[in-house]
């Protein structure tokens, strides 16, 4: 079974998933933050694979991405860091967060390949919605044979028709954006949108559903715990990265759920 369907086998405690860029502000940081978050109550370690045009990512992670380019951060790093983190013993599911380019430009097939040896768990690609029959590699079909899920992502105002295809579409969970644009830190947040997404799309299929783009404190993940199976939170983790407390961070919102 994928570490991510083993993760949401109990249902009764809403998990909690942050984000961090591989390489930001180093590869020796993101290895020690991997063991610090799974020390601190991490449920799930969302990498995300620096990119030089996100569509998705704000500010902050922006920034985190291009200093990691910089460093010369790379898909075959990322591997190789998986892989030493498994080694040293971390085996909560590991998601890989990217663009499209960043893995048809490596390979769709050798990608897999090389997720599956290292012990990643699952993608998230914002670039890449399940609408296309026109491609010639399916990469949510050359995932699903590897046993590794293709995480989809909806909004808050999707529409019916198109809702239903992407939630039918997903495996391991759904990522619901929370808000209307991209990534970053909300001070104040309306919840009531948030929850009746979560009862659209459960109606649709029993599909774990993953809140995300936001998130920013303890009284947020404490209601929002109520909503969702899962709590992603990434430019808050991001900002406490540089302060050197992303552990006791991520401590304090599991306190809450």
């Amino acid at each position: 079974m994928n570490r991510i369907d083993k993760v949401f086998q109990d249902r009764n405690k809403t998990k909690l998933f942050p984000y961090i860029p591989a390489g930001y502000p180093d590869m020796e940081v993101t290895e020690s933050l991997i063991y610090d978050l799974v020390c601190s109550g991490a449920d799930l370690i969302e990498l995300g694979v620096p990119f030089s045009d996100p569509i998705a990512d704000g500010s902050v992670i922006q920034e985190a991405s291009y200093e990691a380019l910089l460093g010369g951060v790379n898909l075959d790093k990322i591997f190789e860091l998986v892989a030493k983190v498994r080694g040293a013993g971390v085996s909560i599911p590991i998601v890989l967060m990217g663009y499209f380019n960043s893995f048809f430009r490596y390979g769709l097939n050798k990608t897999a390949d090389q997720a599956k040896i290292v012990g990643i768990d699952g993608f998230i690609v914002p670039d890449l919605l399940p609408f296309s029959t026109n491609d010639k590699e399916d990469f949510a079909a050359i995932l699903a044979a590897k046993e590794l899920h293709q995480i989809f992502l909806a909004s808050i105002i999707t529409e019916e028709t198109r809702l239903k295809q992407i939630v039918e579409a997903s495996s391991g969970f759904l990522y619901l954006i929370s808000k209307l644009g991209v990534t970053g830190v909300s001070n104040k947040m309306d919840f009531m949108p948030i929850k009746l997404a979560v009862e659209r799309i459960k109606k649709i299929k029993d599909i774990p559903v993953a809140i995300g783009f936001g998130i920013a404190n303890k009284e947020q993940t404490a209601i929002l715990k109520e909503y969702g199976d899962a709590l992603i939170v990434g430019s808050a983790v991001v900002k406490k990265i540089k302060a050197g407390d992303a552990g006791i961070f991520i401590k304090e919102l599991k306190s809450t759920m």
